[in-house]
């Protein structure tokens, strides 16, 4: 999702490590696959799907305005 974008995110914050973009694409991304289905997979069957569905949505939006108001490339990492 943001792969056409991740060389502008970089100038923005003016990094030009090419660690950050492996971090950024490829560890983070695949990070929040893993754990995310691990944790969040059993749970509509404990608690029934909708609150699970606006929980997450909310918590997704919660962070995406985070990473919008990151000041620095690490908050952008974390969020």
């Amino acid at each position: 999702m943001c792969t056409p974008a991740a060389p502008q995110i970089l100038a923005d914050f003016h990094s030009n490590q090419d660690i950050f973009l492996t971090l950024l694409l490829v560890s983070v991304w695949e990070l929040g696959e893993a754990v995310g289905s691990l944790v969040i997979g059993p749970l509509p069957e404990i608690y029934g799907r909708l609150p699970i569905y606006h929980t997450t949505n909310l918590i997704f939006i919660i962070l995406s305005v985070a990473c919008a108001v990151s000041s620095s490339l690490n908050m952008l990492l974390a969020f």
